[in-house]
């Protein structure tokens, strides 16, 4: 009975096929070449999923598994670092979401973030992975691989988040023009001496349009009472209708935006309407301008006061 109790013992190790020679493991290998020699395939099972939210997540809890998939975020997240690392742990993370994933770069000394290895966030699309490791020297993840990435030291397809106006920029850092193209031929160009060129490739004022330019109408202003003040805005080209008073209106004009910025008013109105422009208050006209209809003024702001360029009446 005593012969047959260490039998028993010893056949798991008699039928194992994993060998053990000077400190190497071999499985399915008699002559292990390394510590740990496998001849055959390595699964990694998939722990439970993690605590993933929508927007920023600090130090995730992982456990002792290396193969994650994410499933829980409805909208774009962000991770910072994990928590429970072990020297030279792998970490494989999935997106299995249908949002973008950034994996942040650290952003200072303390322990759990990870190292991108770019110097910046990673964006790991919908259906990416990315492949971290843990270093207990540095206390930090290292990021290994990815797949399905881009840094956000890039501009992504789909726009980025988290610039900062000024630091990030599309352009060039030397004397070199900056091209836009559409179908592979170009349509604009911003010069190195900063013209803007539109199908014009040596732009040789501020903007340089080969074609037309249209100034599109804002909203209709209806002229309904006397002495109405007429709201410029952003605009460049106004439209006024008359509610069908039978003599002239005097408008007023709110200020202009900036300096060199052009108004031009056409009036659409019937019969013996108007609307008449008053030289006065910030409008330094040639004269009162009395509108009719399919008559157009063109006014310009400078220093505080609109002026006439030109008054047609047709």
């Amino acid at each position: 009975m005593k012969a047959q109790s260490i039998l028993l013992r010893l056949l798991p190790l008699l039928l194992c096929t994993q060998y053990l020679t000077a400190q190497s493991i071999g499985i399915k290998t008699i002559a292990p070449l390394a510590t740990l020699d496998i001849n055959g395939s390595v699964a990694m099972r998939e722990g439970t999923p993690l605590s993933i939210a929508n927007g920023m997540n600090n130090n995730v809890a992982i456990d002792s598994m290396s193969y994650y998939r994410i499933t829980a975020p409805t909208a774009i997240f962000t991770i910072t670092g994990f928590l429970n690392g072990q020297d030279g742990q792998l970490l494989i993370l999935y997106n299995a979401t249908a949002y973008a994933m950034t994996i942040a770069n650290q952003t200072g000394t303390a322990g759990n973030q990870i190292i991108t290895g770019t110097n910046a966030n990673l964006t790991i699309g919908a259906g990416g992975l990315v492949t971290l490791q843990y270093n207990s020297a540095l206390a930090k993840w290292v990021c290994k691989a990815s797949m399905g990435a881009s840094s956000t030291s890039s501009w992504a397809l789909t726009g980025n988040s988290s610039t900062v106006a000024g630091t990030n920029f599309i352009g060039t850092t030397d004397a070199q023009d900056l091209v836009f193209k559409t179908n592979n031929a170009e349509t604009m160009r911003l010069s190195a001496n900063s013209n803007v060129g539109i199908n014009a490739s040596s732009p040789n004022t501020k903007i340089d349009i080969d074609g037309g330019m249209t100034a599109r109408t804002a909203p209709i202003i209806n002229v309904t009472s006397d002495n109405q003040t007429l709201t410029v805005g952003n605009n460049s080209f106004i439209r006024l209708n008359s509610n069908g008073n039978s003599s002239l209106r005097n408008v007023l004009l709110t200020d202009g935006l900036q300096n060199g910025q052009i108004a031009m008013f056409y009036v659409s109105v019937s019969g013996t309407e108007g609307v008449k422009f008053q030289n006065s208050g910030n409008c330094r006209l040639a004269g009162n301008i009395s509108t009719y209809n399919g008559d157009i003024v063109m006014l310009i702001w400078d220093n505080g006061f609109w002026y006439e360029l030109s008054s047609v009446n047709n």
